[in-house]
């Protein structure tokens, strides 16, 4: 039989620095019933501020006009618009279809900011590692929601058909996690910038 579809597969491994988070959004949708759909479409929720790293691997699953799984292909290369770097991470591809996203996750939150009184008297939004020179640290303003649903979106080359080399043609997929808010990194961040002022 040919194949009918193709499902790009997502697989997790090697996660690293990743702990508890309390509470964690993906309890919630595995207490309602969605414990496959946290398992299979989500990176472990981390807190604001952690460090880690996981490793992506893109396979295709192909299946004919009944359903049954033909075979399982590596994805011949794999591509995100997402940017990781926003947020402090590295994306860098190990093989083909091997992703490591590492790095500090930092910047989920966009609401999230420090106000700062500069040397010449004005007032500037600045991130908490800022090298600019300020006088004051005069507004902290917390993000709300605490919570929030990054979704990492991929696009991966692989072939149209099982039995087949060619053509090739692109399939997408998603990854998501959730990015929680920590109130010990933020009040340490506050003390230490209050600290810096003159």
């Amino acid at each position: 039989m040919a194949t009918v579809s193709r499902n790009l597969v997502i697989t997790k491994s090697n996660l690293i620095g990743f702990s508890a988070v309390s509470p964690d959004p993906l309890a919630v949708l595995t207490e309602e019933g969605f414990g496959d759909l946290a398992a299979n479409t989500y990176i472990s929720s981390i807190y604001q501020g952690a460090t880690i790293s996981v490793d992506l691997e893109f396979t295709v699953r192909y299946l004919d006009a009944l359903d049954v799984v033909e075979g399982i292909l590596p994805a011949t290369s794999v591509t995100s618009n997402y940017d990781f770097t926003t947020h402090g991470i590295t994306a860098a591809f190990i093989s083909n279809n091997l992703l490591r996203i590492s790095g500090t996750y930092s910047n989920a939150f966009n609401d999230e900011y420090y106000n700062f009184v500069l040397k010449d008297m004005t007032t500037a939004q600045l991130p908490a590692s800022t090298q600019v020179d300020f006088l004051a640290l005069i507004e902290y303003n917390m993000p709300n929601p605490v919570t929030i649903d990054k979704e990492y979106t991929f696009s991966a080359v692989a072939r149209t058909d099982f039995s087949s080399p060619t053509p090739t043609s692109s399939i997408s997929g998603q990854m998501n996690q959730w990015v929680v808010w920590n109130y010990a990194p933020a009040t340490s961040s506050i003390l230490s910038l209050v600290a810096q002022g003159v």
